[in-house]
């Protein structure tokens, strides 16, 4: 069993490939800050999956992890035309770092 982490789980692709990902009797680690501010249902009980774990963090403020991956898939960011209109040099520079 390996372990796979997901950054911006909470999002649209982030929680569809941990319901698929979550098939393969991995143990899956979630991570998000949850900036959208929801939980949505399918996230909720994909949490109830003993072979996964949720971790809220802020990768812009603590980029420390202790746990070592089998794989990664980074697909946290800063989304919206709202976003980048308000506030563009922070919203693209968080998505790079």
């Amino acid at each position: 069993m390996g372990k796979i982490l997901i950054t911006g789980a909470a999002g649209f692709i982030g929680l569809n490939l941990a319901r698929s990902l979550i098939k393969t009797n991995n143990k899956i680690y979630l991570l998000d800050n949850l900036s959208r501010g929801k939980i949505d249902n399918n996230f909720k009980k994909l949490l109830k999956n003993k072979n996964v774990k949720f971790v809220k963090k802020d990768l812009i403020k603590n980029q420390n992890l202790v746990e070592k991956f089998d794989y990664i898939f980074h697909l946290a960011s800063v989304v919206g035309v709202k976003n980048v209109n308000r506030d563009p040099f922070n919203t693209i520079n968080n998505n790079i770092i």
